[in-house]
């Protein structure tokens, strides 16, 4: 799995066995979402948000069916976990998020992130931080079934 912040130059990196991968796509893609989104409330930037005016997030995947189920909180019920902790997060931090399509050809640095190919991804920024990063453990049960 791999995310990545283009205005910080910083990209996150969490290795998954390729065969487990390949299975469960769509699961990793999503729990990748949350990731990121854990990252943000994280982040210290949430502090933006007021009652008033919550800050908004737009996470950006080439998974059209991640986008369908973070736009319509309906989802199979082994991604529902995924879904109450983003939601729980955004209620927590006031968060106004929006995730949205990217064509594979245009997602290619969280690509290259997710495959762990960090000499591409410094070829197209060479002062890229990465950095490894692990999605919340209570949501790899679900992998399991």
């Amino acid at each position: 799995m791999g995310f990545w912040i283009p205005d910080l130059n910083v990209g996150f990196t969490c290795a998954v066995d390729g065969d487990v991968m390949r299975d469960k796509i769509f699961f990793w893609e999503a729990l990748c979402v949350l990731g990121a989104i854990q990252w943000y409330t994280e982040s210290g930037l949430t502090f933006l948000a007021t009652p008033e005016c919550p800050v908004r997030l737009a996470v950006f995947t080439d998974n059209s069916n991640t986008v369908c189920i973070f736009d319509s909180l309906h989802a199979l019920p082994e991604y529902n976990p995924i879904l109450r902790a983003a939601v729980d997060l955004r209620v927590k931090h006031n968060i106004d998020l929006r995730v949205l399509h990217i064509s594979g050809e245009d997602n290619f640095m969280a690509d290259a992130l997710s495959r762990e190919n960090f000499d591409f991804v410094h070829a197209h920024s060479s002062n890229m931080v990465i950095t490894p990063f692990s999605p919340p453990r209570t949501m790899l049960g679900a992998v399991k079934k």
